[in-house]
């Protein structure tokens, strides 16, 4: 599920598999949408498009999509892709070795304080 609670964002395309939120908020500057059949837009914001709109899917009605004439020179045309941040295999098993690591420090913490407590008890 992808959220926008509050506030503007600025994207130049938007495909929607899952759920999108738009909460309150809008997304502005938006040049095609596209909704498959799993896909789900909801919330109350907006969704301002300059592109094309293709829906299969759920748009549910208390979304505003706000179609954005052809000439908007807020939103001239795609521009370069934006690629999402995301963690390679190699970050993903270093943040797992990490923490494995602090769950056995965890762990270790806890039989130490029962082996303490239990000294004291005797």
């Amino acid at each position: 599920m992808i959220r926008n609670l509050s506030g503007r964002r600025t994207i130049t395309k938007r495909g929607v598999g899952g759920v999108l939120d738009t909460g309150t908020g809008s997304y502005i500057n938006v040049r095609d949408v596209i909704v498959p059949r799993t896909g789900v837009i909801q919330g109350s914001g907006s969704i301002h498009c300059s592109g094309t709109l293709s829906n299969s899917g759920t748009i549910q009605p208390s979304v505003q999509l706000v179609v954005n004439p052809p000439t908007n020179q807020v939103c001239p045309g795609p521009g370069v892709a934006e690629r999402i941040p995301t963690l390679g295999n190699e970050m993903l098993l270093a943040l797992a070795m990490l923490l494995l690591g602090l769950a056995g420090q965890a762990m270790r913490a806890q039989v130490s304080q029962r082996r303490h407590s239990r000294e004291a008890n005797k």
